[in-house]
């Protein structure tokens, strides 16, 4: 059985028995509901959560499951006071919302910042950058230019053809004319 920190629980799918997989979790209960009614009770299983290149099991179901992988799914914070208390994080897509973020396949639970949540908001408001961008991109996209001004290329690909090299570098030279232009023409209309 693969480790469940080689790969990302928000990459696993569930499966059946029957050969059924999917990613979200209510389209795979639903089918696990359906298909008892239909087909009887019994017939279809869950398998649990499995690699969906490979097709292995990487968690069991959790009745299944032992204590390190029940402790390896449970998004759980404690806090520490006078003891001990667990609290449950729920997840959401909602920005605002969030007050951790949980980075995977290795989870690591960090604070989500108001300069975090100001920052995003800033990326799409000033520079138009998408509202549903994944905050995974966002971080990328931040750090990666961050370490490019100051000298250090992170994560790069090199182009080898000459022709392909020289029309990337002559759109470049456009867009960037174009953003002066841009610059220079709203510069103007504020005066």
């Amino acid at each position: 059985m693969t480790d469940i920190n080689m790969v990302g629980q928000d990459l696993l799918a569930y499966a059946c028995s029957c050969g059924f997989r999917n990613e979200n979790k209510k389209i795979f209960n639903n089918h696990l509901l359906t298909a008892a009614r239909k087909d009887g009770k019994g017939v279809h299983k869950s398998l649990g959560r499995v690699n969906p290149t490979t097709g292995e099991v990487v968690m069991p179901p959790f009745n299944e499951r032992s204590k390190e992988e029940k402790q390896a799914s449970t998004y759980a914070l404690k806090k520490k006071g006078s003891g001990e208390i667990a609290t449950t994080i729920k997840q959401t897509e909602i920005y605002a919302d969030a007050t951790q973020i949980k980075f995977v396949p290795r989870v690591l639970v960090a604070s989500f910042t108001p300069i975090m949540l100001a920052g995003k908001r800033a990326a799409e408001e000033i520079w138009g950058w998408r509202p549903d961008m994944p905050f995974e991109n966002f971080l990328d996209t931040i750090i990666f230019h961050f370490f490019r001004d100051r000298g250090i290329d992170l994560a790069i690909y090199r182009i080898t053809d000459p022709e392909l090299h020289a029309q990337i570098k002559q759109q470049n030279l456009e867009q960037q004319q174009e953003v002066i232009l841009n610059e220079e023409e709203e510069a103007q209309d504020g005066n």
